[in-house]
């Protein structure tokens, strides 16, 4: 008799349900809303939302990660903060108490300039471990590439090493760093990301946002993973190898949109200089995990949105100029991406006022029950794959894909005005 995994049987189930589902909302949509001024804008949408999705939910069941081969190279760990005092104490601890041989592991806190009492308890923990690692103190706020910067080429000299980034208000899991480090032994890895958890779920924008992270990383970076083109490694924790930083330096920290200087979306930047253009893999690691703060008011949420759509347009205009010399699975995958990123704000709005307009409230209620519907099998897929992942996290999944809709005015906003924006930190 044949032996079949129980979860497995789940995966290909809510993989085969996933696919009938789409294909019957998209055949529905186009039906209904044909002849209508916004049917070509949200057919579209939904076309390649539909090839996007296939890729990512069966992406996501093809994935592993790297296991631990020994591999153990040299590790710079650079932690940038700005008025972090109450958060980078646990920080520092979480990365001194990593497992990661001490010997190979070099520790630098840069302080960009901060006007609270960061500097103050970075130095109190220095001396609380005996000097053991770096700080690079900044003697006015220049913004974090500058600092970053300025801190890697005063304390970084080993070329063959691993630079991996921290945030202030993270903490690594003690095997993080090892398991992040893991995928540098193929030599055309150049970047990796690790796996950010969300910790402070204590308000319901932030119950939000962890749900939300979960698909994010397990979903659509560890699809983007199989290839190899992982396009923002994220800030809040990821690795790169340094001899590919230093070639890229310069042109991060000068980076300019539309003639005015950027400081904002330092990550996506960072793995597009100095790994996807120059021809390196890009690629995720499940198993190493961080956990992380995000914001826990709607203002502060709405606000870091609004950055963060401004940092998406960025980062596609700079990728289109070098992704159509990649292999033909990576072009259409980055050009599905972007299609979506950039169109579905606009596909949205448009959707939405024209069921109002011609569909009445009833046209409105089916649109966005089929986003329930749409939301319902990401959140599934979030529940088979993500080990953390609750039936609570799973009802409020479905919720932030209608909060996302509602909220696609913020990124009309942020594609409209994409040279606003100079502000540090997410909060």
């Amino acid at each position: 008799m044949l032996n079949v995994n129980r979860r497995t049987v789940f995966l290909w189930c809510n993989a085969i349900f996933t696919v009938f589902v789409i294909l019957a909302m998209y055949i529905y949509r186009g039906n209904w809303l044909e002849f209508e001024w916004y049917f070509v804008v949200v057919s579209l949408y939904g076309l390649f939302a539909l090839i996007l999705s296939l890729f990512h939910y069966i992406g996501a069941y093809r994935y592993h990660s790297v296991p631990d081969s020994g591999h153990r190279p040299f590790v710079y760990v650079i932690v940038s903060a700005y008025n972090e005092a109450k958060l980078i104490g646990k920080t520092i601890d979480s990365i001194l108490h990593s497992d990661y041989p001490q010997e190979k592991l070099q520790l630098i806190v840069a302080d960009d300039g901060s006007t609270d009492d960061t500097y103050a308890v970075v130095q109190a923990k220095n001396a609380e471990y005996g000097n053991r690692f770096k700080v690079y103190l900044s003697a006015k706020n220049l913004g974090k590439r500058r600092t970053v910067a300025m801190a890697v080429k005063h304390f970084c000299t080993i070329n063959d090493a691993v630079l991996v980034f921290v945030d202030s208000d993270a903490c690594v899991a003690s095997d993080a760093i090892r398991m992040l480090v893991q995928p540098f032994v193929d030599s055309a890895v150049y970047s990796v990301c690790g796996n950010a958890v969300v910790v402070n779920n204590t308000t319901l924008i932030a119950k939000f946002q962890k749900s939300w992270y979960a698909g994010a990383f397990r979903i659509r970076r560890a699809s983007e993973s199989l290839v190899d083109i992982v396009m923002c490694c994220s800030g809040v924790f990821s690795a790169y190898r340094l001899d590919k930083i230093f070639l890229i330096l310069d042109d991060w920290v000068n980076e300019t949109f539309l003639g005015k200087h950027v400081i904002a979306g330092d990550d996506s930047r960072l793995t597009n200089s100095a790994s996807l253009k120059l021809g390196g893999k890009s690629v995720f690691q499940e198993t190493a995990y961080v956990y992380t703060v995000v914001p826990n008011t709607l203002k502060a949420f709405i606000k870091q949105q609004t950055r963060w759509g401004r940092n998406s347009l960025r980062r596609f205009v700079y990728a289109a100029s070098f992704f159509y010399r990649k292999s033909w699975a990576q072009i259409f995958i980055f050009y599905c991406t972007l299609f979506i990123a950039l169109v579905s704000p606009f596909a949205l709005f448009a959707g939405f006022i024209g069921l109002f307009l011609w569909g009445g409230w009833s046209g409105v209620v089916i649109y966005f029950s089929s986003l329930i519907l749409f939301s319902m099998l990401y959140a599934m897929t979030d529940k088979l794959l993500v080990s953390y992942f609750t039936w609570k996290d799973f009802l409020f999944r479905c919720g932030f894909f209608v909060l996302m809709v509602l909220l696609s005015f913020v990124y009309l906003y942020a594609y409209l005005t994409p040279w606003k924006g100079t502000v540090w930190g997410t909060r």
